[in-house]
């Protein structure tokens, strides 16, 4: 018998854990939406799952509709912050509040496709770091041609200079063993934290492998990802990871 086919056909009847933290400002079209289809997955999946909203004081009422979820389904936690303090700060709060084996990190906007997870969680089998992946082969990135190259060559200078071997460092979208966090910290509060979490974890001598997954831009609210400011700072943040990697 061969014994990884043995072993995959085992690994789909394993109950899979995850905590999916959810960074959230402004997200009220989205997030009752994305719950609602996250916890679907989680019952069709077996997955014993949890999700964290990190909301940075939402002036839309953000907080409000994750709260009345919460009380509806029983695993969800909501974190209210005074103001917005960036993605990468969330997260890192977020972190704190999971109490399953997986941490999943995902946008609001489905731009990342919730149906990914059930694959990002089995992959985490044999990888420490699954990152979903626009640039890996069947990946690709529905989007304004200007955010693509932008995207592109700040993916191409990060890989360069952080020497990460991923293809797509700074998709925001990852699952990642909770043992990783207890080795690897990263202090980048905005939307470029995941080079320095990404930089530090290969130093570390983590594995990571990629998935990969078409982008979608934004259904619903305004995008807050893009601008020169940002494409500069993402330049920056790969430089100073490597000072720090030396």
């Amino acid at each position: 018998m061969n014994l990884l086919c043995l072993f995959e056909d085992n690994l789909g009847e394993l109950t899979l854990q995850a905590s999916v933290v959810l960074p959230t400002f402004n997200e009220r079209e989205n997030i009752g939406r994305l719950i609602k289809i996250l916890e679907e997955i989680f019952d069709t999946h077996n997955i014993d799952g949890e999700i964290i909203v990190v909301d940075d004081n939402s002036p839309d009422g953000t907080v409000i509709i994750a709260r009345k979820l919460a009380e509806e389904y029983g695993n969800i936690k909501v974190i209210h912050r005074p103001q917005p303090m960036g993605v990468g700060s969330a997260v890192k709060d977020g972190i704190k509040h999971t109490a399953k084996d997986t941490i999943i990190f995902m946008d609001c906007d489905f731009s990342h496709p919730p149906a990914l997870i059930p694959q990002l969680i089995e992959r985490t089998k044999y990888a420490d770091i699954v990152i979903a992946s626009r640039y890996a082969p069947n990946g690709g990135m529905i989007a304004p041609r200007i955010r693509v190259l932008a995207s592109r060559i700040v993916n191409f200078f990060v890989k360069l200079v952080v020497n990460i071997p991923v293809s797509d460092a700074t998709g925001g979208y990852h699952a990642i063993k909770r043992y990783v966090f207890d080795r690897v910290d990263f202090k980048t509060p905005d939307g470029d934290y995941d080079i320095e979490l990404l930089g530090k974890a290969r130093k570390k001598g983590f594995k990571m492998i990629e998935y990969p997954y078409v982008y979608q831009f934004r259904e619903s609210g305004a995008s807050k990802t893009f601008s020169i400011r940002y494409v500069l700072r993402y330049f920056l943040t790969a430089l100073k990871v490597r000072i720090d990697l030396l």
